[in-house]
């Protein structure tokens, strides 16, 4: 039964109004996983945080009906939406206790690949960008982990690097460069030097990651990655002084937003004329044209969605949403610090945790809640390993997904 809500939850099978098959079978089981998740560290605080934010986002649409339309599908949707997440992370820490860490990730990356949806808007214009690289980096990762060669992830990541570079796949080529960097890092021979501080680990991520970045943008500059990509993140950096910014102008729509309205509008609000107008001075502050369609069609088409997790968690359920969104960073950023500095966190929980600590500020919650589930899913400690001091070797049984050895290592665009 764990196998088949894992592979559900990623799968994403929709139902009505925001639920999906995995949440149906996720509440069936909720007397099996709730007790397991509540002895993780820092999960019943997202618990309680979760619960917060769905009674907030109702208040907030409450008091924001006065002078907004609101929607009871939408504020149905959006709290499903976030229930979701916190029952998803349920059945995989309770998965977890039933096989291999590697094997729950095989299966959710095996949902994952089932659930490639040919017919979305964007599929047809660059397959491998907006269909395929991140269910396929997840169930290869996976399928690495779980042979137990420490030497597969590599390559595997050597390969998806190659397949980023050439599909005009930006932001995933850097994620993906940073966490062959930390895989590699975790081969070297361990030598007697004590192990590295959690913070100590932060810091030296961060610092790679700025390397990553910096890099990335050289080659890219120098066209080693295309023409068409090197005009375009020319064009970025002559527009908004970043390729970041100058990629995510919804950055703008969304801190003019917040100075706007910052305790935030609520599950159900739908936005008004000034809301739109205000996002689109904010996007403008950035040299970004706003009266292309995009602004009303997507952004502020039927709902607020400003690509980004954070922002749409803030729209929805105003301040308890920020601090739910600082919540799941502290228990990304400590769980997987942990794991490295230990030398005993797999290249697909570090992929995991890279990109969802990307989307958090640069891709809507929607797509990013299948990453999210499984990050947290993977890096939140129970509170009996945490007190040991660290990560305990995994030592279950690898008759779940039965392999020839019992080897395992313990370990919308981007314009």
């Amino acid at each position: 039964m764990a196998v088949v809500a894992v592979i559900a939850l990623a799968f994403r099978l929709p139902l009505l109004q925001g639920l999906e098959l995995g949440h149906v079978i996720g509440v069936v089981l909720a007397p099996l996983w709730l007790p397991v998740l509540l002895r993780h560290r820092g999960a019943p605080v997202l618990a309680l945080l979760v619960v917060a934010a769905v009674a907030a986002g109702a208040w907030l649409t409450g008091f924001s009906a006065a002078d907004h339309d609101v929607s009871s599908t939408e504020a149905v949707s959006s709290s499903v939406l976030i229930l979701g997440v916190l029952v998803g992370v349920g059945v995989l820490v309770w998965a977890r206790t039933l096989m291999p860490d590697a094997s729950v990730a095989v299966w959710f990356g095996v949902g994952m690949v089932i659930g490639i949806n040919p017919d979305s808007t964007l599929f047809s214009t660059n397959v491998w960008k907006f269909g395929l690289a991140v269910p396929v980096a997840v169930l290869l990762l996976a399928l690495a982990w779980r042979s137990g060669r420490r030497w597969v992830a590599p390559v595997v990541l050597v390969v998806l690097v190659v397949l980023a570079g050439v599909n005009d796949a930006r932001s995933e080529l850097a994620i993906l460069l940073l966490v062959l960097l930390v895989v590699l890092w975790n081969l070297r021979p361990t030598a007697s030097r004590p192990r590295a501080s959690i913070g100590t680990t932060l810091l030296g991520l961060g610092g790679l990651a700025l390397v990553v970045y910096q890099g990335g943008q050289a080659l890219i500059l120098e066209g080693y990655l295309g023409e068409a990509t090197r005009q375009r993140t020319e064009a970025q950096l002559d527009g908004a002084g970043s390729v970041i910014v100058g990629g995510r102008p919804e950055i703008g729509a969304a801190v003019a937003l917040f100075q706007h309205h910052p305790w935030g509008f609520g599950s159900g609000t739908l936005p008004n004329l000034t809301e739109i107008q205000v996002a689109k001075t904010g996007m403008a502050a950035l040299n970004y044209d706003p009266d292309n369609g995009y602004v009303e069609d997507y952004l502020f088409g039927s709902a607020f969605e400003l690509h980004s997790v954070l922002g749409d968690l803030w729209t929805r359920f105003g301040l308890v949403g920020i601090l739910l969104t600082i919540a799941i960073t502290i228990v990304l950023l400590a769980g997987a610090a942990s794991g490295i500095a230990a030398r005993a966190s797999a290249g697909l929980v570090v992929y995991v945790v890279v990109k969802s600590l990307w989307n958090i500020p640069f891709s809507p919650v929607f797509s990013a809640v299948p990453l999210l589930m499984l990050a947290l899913g993977m890096t939140l400690v129970s509170a009996g390993r945490a007190s040991s001091g660290g990560p305990v070797p995994d030592t279950r049984s690898t008759t779940a997904f039965p392999t020839q050895t019992t080897r395992r290592n313990h370990g919308r665009d981007t314009r």
